[in-house]
């Protein structure tokens, strides 16, 4: 009988798993991964049902403590990437292609590709502007 709370560990590992998935923090999957271990240990080594909490518990915190920091960085580094290239574009030079008026984005070439712009003033095409701010696909630019 002692071994055989195997299911329940898998049962609430995959469910442990699947909540990280809902709510995503690096948290639960540790957890889940856990259960998981400590499933397979009971489909073969008979272990009292206290001795499993005590197992589950001490996995899941060594897991926690030593993996979290590696996985977060694995999924974490394209947006540290991303926000690199912002920072090469902030305080570059671009050309106007299309009329931008306040209110009323229009169009600047910059480093060869168009990108929707906005800018506190009226500016014509063929002014030479500086970005002063990137927020998701648009630019806000300043004459030079």
């Amino acid at each position: 009988m002692i071994g055989m709370h195997y299911w329940f560990w898998f049962i609430l590992g995959l469910l442990l798993i699947l909540l990280e998935v809902a709510v995503p923090g690096l948290i639960s999957l540790f957890f889940g991964l856990s259960a998981l271990i400590v499933g397979a240990l009971c489909l073969f080594i008979p272990i009292i049902p206290w001795l499993q909490w005590v197992l589950f518990s001490v996995l899941a915190a060594i897991l926690l403590a030593s993996l979290r920091t590696w996985v977060k960085s694995m999924f974490g580094g394209r947006a540290s990437q991303s926000q690199a290239i912002d920072n090469d574009i902030v305080g570059q030079r671009a050309i106007v292609t299309q009329r931008i008026m306040p209110g009323h984005p229009g169009k600047v070439e910059l480093r060869g590709a168009n990108w929707s712009a906005d800018a506190a003033e009226t500016m014509e095409p063929g002014t030479a502007v500086k970005v002063i701010k990137k927020e998701s696909i648009s630019l806000t630019v300043e004459r030079i």
